[in-house]
């Protein structure tokens, strides 16, 4: 019998495909387009969903980062782009993304067993869930 978590494995099995908002080349090109430059799209596409927090309360939340990285980068983000705007180029880019992965491949049922369990996900005190 495993000793790892059924949490630990589906985290294991979901990470890959969560993450790869914040690394495919249909989100960076949207980032580019709104102005961002270097990281500045990573950190603000990662802050943004979590309302109108400041540099500061990112650098916090993402503290594997070195603080004053993390929020110059945040900073010329939200100076590139509007929150909307970010949020938009993150769905459209990983959405794009997920359409070239999966072509052909009929993902309903899969979404209709995730989504509830997504959406029964407790989220309070983790910005990162």
């Amino acid at each position: 019998m495993s000793t790892v978590s059924t949490a630990r494995r589906l985290w294991d099995a979901c990470e890959p495909i969560a993450g790869s908002v914040y690394f495919v080349p249909q989100c960076r090109d949207r980032y580019r387009a709104l102005g961002m430059r270097g990281r500045q799209g990573y950190f603000w596409s990662r802050s943004a969903p979590m309302g109108a927090v400041s540099p500061g309360v990112t650098a916090a939340t993402f503290a594997v980062f070195e603080p004053g990285n993390a929020r110059d980068q945040v900073a010329g983000g939200m100076a590139a782009c509007s929150r909307e705007d970010v949020l938009r180029a993150r769905f459209e880019g990983i959405a794009e993304a997920f359409r070239e992965v999966l072509a052909g491949i009929d993902v309903g049922e899969a979404v209709d067993l995730l989504r509830p369990v997504a959406e029964a996900g407790a989220v309070h005190g983790r910005p990162q869930y």
